[in-house]
């Protein structure tokens, strides 16, 4: 299986959201007694196939497509039928994403933020105009004129990090939002019972770090403690593509990072619009277009940011 998921780099004018808590409505909650439910955004997404990203490492362009159908799906039910079959492009993402760090000879994965911000610069096309293929090196063709004059309908206006916080994760799920993030794989992740049952587990000691991949958070559920995470290995992995990450998994900084949330789509009316106080945003003013897509400079550096790791060993200094 390909992974893909690069770490942001850090970057102070990320916007950040804080959720207040809902009642979530009654067609997300499965299961409610007491303090513990079961929320699944799932029947939000109107039937849309789990995708499969192939020999790519394109994982942060197929999450962040899912998350992108999910919140256009979400805005066009009731006022614009004719986009509620629209399927972003994800070698349209990846590509964009790519140019914006410099690798687009390279299946190099990428950073989601990276991915998030060319959806809001040039948007995102269909991928009927700009198809998915995971062979012959077509990764590194330039999407042609019609796929960028057509991505610029279809753009992320709305989108912020979420805190790792298990309350903030419930919270974004309650209000409606999947949130898109990266985990380390580890080699007790890549076996056949979480292939056939999609139930995750939390590092064994012999646990090797194979790499990083981005998913897509659609649900949660309090009775198993787990979230319901949307993978890109096509709907013959996990359960019908989907799988159950602990809820330590995601709230480790060790295991996992780099939680965003879409909540507005261009074109559409927000639905769950912020001025409704169900959440706050932080951060530096951000325009639409404040990112590039060129290469971020000629100079050179060399620090990456690590992969989660939790075998690190972490000191604490007395005075």
């Amino acid at each position: 299986m390909k992974f893909g998921w690069r770490p942001d780099m850090p970057d102070h004018r990320d916007l950040r959201v804080t959720f207040e808590k809902v009642d979530a409505p009654s067609h997300i909650t499965k299961k409610s007694e007491g303090e513990k439910e079961i929320i699944d955004l799932r029947p939000l997404n109107g039937g849309f196939p789990i995708f499969d990203q192939g020999h790519l490492g394109s994982c942060t362009a197929n999450a962040l497509a899912a998350a992108f159908h999910f919140t256009l799906h979400k805005m066009t039910v009731e006022n614009h039928k004719d986009f509620a079959d629209f399927t972003p492009s994800r070698l349209f993402i990846y590509y964009n994403e790519r140019l914006v760090e410099g690798s687009v000879n390279q299946d190099a994965g990428a950073m989601i933020r990276d991915g998030i911000k060319t959806m809001s610069k040039v948007g995102v096309c269909p991928e009927s105009v700009w198809k998915y293929d995971d062979q012959h090196d077509f990764f590194k063709k330039q999407p042609d004129d019609k796929a960028y004059e057509l991505a610029q309908k279809c753009r992320v206006m709305g989108y912020a990090r979420v805190a790792q916080d298990l309350s903030q994760f419930k919270a974004c799920l309650k209000n409606g939002y999947p949130f898109v993030f990266g985990f380390a794989v580890l080699s007790s992740f890549q076996t056949a019972e979480v292939a056939r049952t999609g139930k995750m587990v939390m590092p064994q000691a012999t646990d090797q770090q194979l790499g990083g991949h981005a998913v897509c958070a659609v649900g949660y559920d309090d009775f198993q403690q787990c979230f319901i995470v949307r993978n890109s290995w096509g709907e013959g992995w996990g359960d019908k593509g989907y799988f159950y990450m602990p809820y330590e998994y995601m709230c480790h900084p060790a295991l996992a990072s780099d939680f965003w949330a879409i909540n507005w789509v261009e074109g559409f009316k927000n639905t769950s619009s912020l001025s409704e106080g169900k959440m706050t945003i932080g951060g530096a003013p951000r325009h639409p277009n404040v990112v590039s897509l060129n290469m971020r400079t000629n100079m050179k550096f060399g620090w990456r940011p690590d992969m989660p790791d939790h075998r690190d060993q972490t000191v604490t200094f007395n005075k």
